[in-house]
């Protein structure tokens, strides 16, 4: 078969789906509110974190906070589960629930070493954005 049958028949397998994906850092001291910002405009239901720390609990400079003081005050988080090699929690903010996944195992310079793993967390995410009320998701790294 030519590259062109075979494309098409791959590519009529491949459900078509319109999610949108947005890539940005994670977000700076002075870019919180704007990060957030973002959330809300898109409607986006699910942050995807590929950053290894703790979010908002120590004072790296590489550790950006979501929970700004000054930003939608407050924003909390409602409930956190720890799966292996990722973290889920749901985040009250504003009028709604938005559910940020954080991948733990990916390392500052490379790839992550265990593909089990990461394909468990891609597919939990997928998982995720499937069955929200939004089909928008904000995935960020460092």
């Amino acid at each position: 078969a030519s590259n062109l049958t075979q494309n098409a028949f791959y590519n009529s397998l491949v459900p078509q789906v319109n999610v949108g994906i947005i890539a940005t850092q994670a977000p700076l001291p002075n870019t919180v509110g704007d990060f957030w910002n973002l959330i809300l405009q898109e409607n986006a239901a699910v942050i995807i974190s590929l950053v290894k720390e703790e979010i908002g609990y120590n004072n790296k400079a590489e550790c950006r906070n979501y929970k700004h003081r000054d930003y939608f005050d407050p924003v909390s988080v409602e409930s956190r589960h720890a799966y292996d090699g990722f973290i889920v929690r749901k985040i009250a903010l504003a009028d709604r629930i938005v559910t940020h996944v954080q991948y733990l195992d990916w390392p500052d310079h490379g790839i992550p070493v265990n593909f089990d793993r990461f394909i468990t967390f891609v597919t939990f995410c997928e998982d995720l954005i499937d069955s929200s009320s939004s089909l928008t998701a904000v995935l960020h790294c460092r």
